[in-house]
Order: structure tokens, then sequence, then C-alpha cells
């Protein structure tokens, strides 16, 4: 499974990617992780085909916020699971209208984000099957 992880902060991508390989290493599920430093640079791949399957996102980014990034990707992939991450609740309304799986505050992730993986690794299961 691919996953994809946008954080304009490598630290927060290397949490994440620590994270989904600490997971990974529990469930067995083979996850390929990918950072991008910017919406545009993980539009672009995206754009030139590159399989994913999970994508998490931080909401404030430089250049371009994450919820922007969001509906660019609703564009390409309508399916595509998206977690929007940041360190502000405030946004949680506006996940909805980009069609958010979840929303993980980045204090919380060590707590919250075993549960998210199942659930969004089941919704995934689920699909394939039907």
């Amino acid at each position: 499974m691919n996953v994809f992880i946008c954080d304009d902060d490598r630290k927060d991508i290397a949490r994440l990617k620590a994270l989904i390989d600490d997971y990974d290493s529990k469930k067995h599920i083979g996850f390929t992780v990918s950072g991008y430093r910017s919406g545009m640079e993980m539009l672009e791949a995206i754009r030139k085909g590159r399989s994913v399957d999970i994508i998490f996102l931080d909401i404030n980014m430089d250049i371009m916020d994450g919820l922007t990034v969001a509906r660019k990707i609703r564009e390409l992939r309508e399916d595509v699971p998206i977690i929007l991450v940041t360190t502000f609740m405030n946004y949680a309304l506006d996940g909805y209208k980009v069609r958010a799986s979840r929303f993980l505050i980045k204090d919380d992730l060590d707590k919250t984000f075993p549960e998210c993986m199942d659930d969004i690794c089941g919704e995934i299961r689920k699909k394939l099957i039907q």
C-alpha cells in the first residue's frame, strides 16, 4: 500500500513515517511511504501517475495550504482517503468540504494514529472485496 505524507516540516514527515513503520511492523500490511515537502510536489507525483492509497496531509503549509491541496487531489482522485493532520482544531469543519476521511491533531498522534489506521485499512479492504 502506498502512503503519501505531505508536510512542510521534515520532522513531522519523519514522525508520521515512524508511526506508519511501527504500525506496519505490527500489522504486516506492507506500506511504501513517500514524503513530500509541498502540496505542489505531491500533486505533481499524482498527476504523473504515482499510485497512492492513503494521504496524510498537513493543513498549515506555506505557498499552498493543505485544504487547497485536498481540493486539487479530489479533482484527480475522488476515492483516496485523505487524513488531515494539524496542530489547530479550528480547521475540522473545513475537512468535510474536501471529504477528508479523518482529522488528526499532531500533539495526539501517538494515541490516535493506530485507531485511524485500523479504520482506514478496514475501509480499503472493504472496497477491494466489493
